[in-house]
């Protein structure tokens, strides 16, 4: 059995334990456990602006190593809070050409990755509230999730996605609108053109 490694982004910029090195222990040790020959381990970084988004270079070469040694290619699957659409089509595209993909959970691993969301929101709310003349912790933190939103929002659209396409990735992520209700396709338009209005008021 051959396996090809892939680690959905490193997280050493963030306050948490589950760095780079880590996640790949994790895989390792399944390798191991299943007596597998690790034929190659690959590694794209998560993007300093926003984690959801980002190229991913280093999984197609990842793949293409699948396609050469007839290896299993498997990741460690970092839920919601890291979704990337261009990983996701990569993954369905190797899939439909028949290419072997296992998604390989790891409790412990997902269970310091909880603990380093806690510890990254606080952080944010921390610094934010903290300003002289600054809104509440909750408040700021509103605006934080807000803004973020938008921002993946305007990135999907640059990429080509349809609002159709959007909101089902917003949706996949458990991220509601800012009424709390799930998003639609007239939903992520009204919010994508008023986004554009602003931008080009600011100019």
């Amino acid at each position: 059995m051959r396996f090809v490694l892939y680690i959905r982004g490193q997280l050493d910029c963030r306050p948490s334990p589950t760095a780079a090195n880590e996640q790949r222990k994790y895989l390792r040790e399944f390798a191991d456990t299943e007596r597998a020959t690790v034929e190659g381990t690959f590694s794209d970084p998560i993007p300093e602006v926003d984690g959801h988004l980002g190229p991913v270079p280093e999984l197609h070469k990842a793949i293409e190593l699948c396609r050469e040694t007839d290896a299993t290619l498997v990741y460690l699957p970092m839920g919601a809070w890291r979704r990337n659409p261009l990983f996701f089509q990569a993954i369905r595209d190797f899939k439909a050409e028949g290419g072997n993909v296992l998604r390989q959970p790891s409790k412990t691993f997902h269970a310091e990755l909880e603990k380093a969301k806690k510890a990254f929101c606080i952080y944010v709310q921390r610094k934010k509230s903290g300003r002289k003349g600054g809104l509440g912790k909750r408040r700021q933190s509103t605006i934080y999730i807000k803004q973020n939103i938008i921002d993946q929002l305007v990135d999907l659209r640059e990429q080509g996605l349809t609002f159709a396409r959007i909101a089902e990735t917003l949706n996949a992520e458990a991220k509601t609108t800012f009424s709390g209700k799930p998003w639609t396709q007239d939903t992520v338009r009204k919010v994508y053109r008023a986004q554009q209005r602003a931008a080009k008021a600011k100019r």
